[in-house]
């Protein structure tokens, strides 16, 4: 796994507790936890292989003084096809969660040094929360996705604060946290 740097928001409360929750149930139903150990659950709002560090935790930390909290809502499943699928809770695409990763792709941008995820296009990019990966194949999404669906209830998230934050094989390590004051 290539190490990618990125604003998230991170699960908390409650959400982070269902998605505990049900990472711990499709371990017991299926055998397998679908994500590495150390991952923090998140909303990815901008991701690039490598940043000027300094630089984007400055662009954050302004966005974050202005901006107020707000709530966010996921709704079903669904995944992401490819060669390795992605299983994840869609977020609603609210015109307020938008703005703020419209906002944080123009600024965060000037700060990308290689590697800026076409993932993360303002007018493509699409909300979520991964559940689960590389180890999905064909037949276990077939037989999860029935399971799934009868749990799947939709989830407020909290956005509080916008954290600067690393994924590696080791999981994720928040590098700063800024708390919404606007």
């Amino acid at each position: 796994m290539t190490a990618m740097q990125g604003v998230i928001v991170v699960l908390e409360g409650e959400a982070g507790e269902a998605f505990a929750r049900l990472q711990d149930e499709m371990k017991a139903e299926f055998g397998v936890r679908q994500l590495i150990r150390g991952h923090i659950p998140h909303i990815t709002l901008h991701l690039a292989e490598r940043y000027d560090i300094t630089g984007l935790d400055a662009v954050v930390k302004s966005i974050a003084r202005s901006e107020t909290p707000f709530v966010v809502r996921t709704v079903g499943i669904a995944f992401f096809p490819g060669e390795a699928l992605t299983l994840y809770w869609p977020v609603v695409r609210s015109a307020r969660l938008a703005l703020l990763q419209r906002t944080i792709a123009q600024e965060a941008s000037v700060t990308v040094r290689e590697g800026a995820s076409e993932f993360c296009v303002p007018e493509t990019w699409v909300p979520h929360v991964t559940l689960a990966g590389d180890a999905l194949t064909p037949d276990l999404v077939g037989r999860m996705t029935p399971w799934l669906l009868k749990g799947s209830a939709a989830l407020e998230i909290a956005v509080t604060h916008l954290s600067v934050a690393e994924e590696k094989d080791a999981g994720t390590r928040i590098i700063s946290a800024h708390k919404l004051e606007g």
